[in-house]
């Protein structure tokens, strides 16, 4: 548990049992998502491994761009498209 040892997240989604990974694919949004913005916007870095076995390090600061959209493709990319 991370509320005892004195940490809390910036963006807590109203549902129980959200995983990391999870609250990035869905980008969930809290309470205070019009003062703070949603989950995904507080993250900095994560790593994931695509389709084809490589491992990524995307981040939304990459100063490929393809890198910054690959990002914020999985940053809510859990919602098909319209």
């Amino acid at each position: 548990m991370i509320v005892p040892a004195g940490f809390f997240l910036p963006v807590t989604p109203g549902t129980r049992n959200v995983t990391v990974g999870g609250a990035i694919a869905a980008d969930v949004h809290g309470k205070n998502h019009h003062v703070d913005g949603s989950f995904g916007s507080h993250v900095r870095q994560l790593r994931l491994i695509d389709g084809e076995g490589a491992l990524l390090t995307l981040s939304p600061e990459d100063p490929d761009p393809a890198g910054r959209q690959a990002f914020w493709a999985t940053v809510g990319g859990m919602a098909s498209p319209a």
